[in-house]
């Protein structure tokens, strides 16, 4: 899994354009209340609900989570009080990761669940992609 996290740390630190911190430690929880949570401490640690070895969607997941530990590694406030654009950023990429896997993110990812995280409702449709 280690050689998945640096090439998927590599995919958001490009689109984000900013560096990669350390590898963060990757667990597979079945009872966690998310597909994916991140949480800090001595050291990250991104914690997934699932984990299907080469199911492109359980990998834009962790990708997700991983653009948030690069954003908090480069000191991107993670806390909004409205249109949360860490959430933003990171659906972003994992958009753009799920079409270079010749997916559709509007398929993966529903208009709800979007702006559940984002409160956006202009974004939360995908017509930008």
């Amino acid at each position: 899994m280690e050689a998945i996290v640096r090439s998927l740390m590599g995919f958001a630190a490009s689109h984000l354009q900013k560096p990669i911190p350390d590898l963060p430690i990757i667990q597979i929880e079945p009872d966690c209340e998310y597909l994916g949570r991140i949480e800090w401490g001595l050291r990250t640690r991104i914690k997934l609900k699932y984990w299907r070895d080469g199911n492109a969607f359980d990998r834009s997941v962790l990708l997700h989570e991983i653009c948030h530990a690069i954003q908090r590694f480069n000191d991107m406030p993670m806390q909004y009080d409205g249109i949360d654009e860490a959430e933003i950023e990171a659906i972003t990429v994992q958009c753009r990761y799920l079409q270079s896997q010749g997916l559709d993110p509007r398929t993966a990812l529903s208009e709800a669940q979007i702006f559940q995280m984002t409160r956006d409702k202009e974004f939360s449709k995908l017509e930008w992609l």
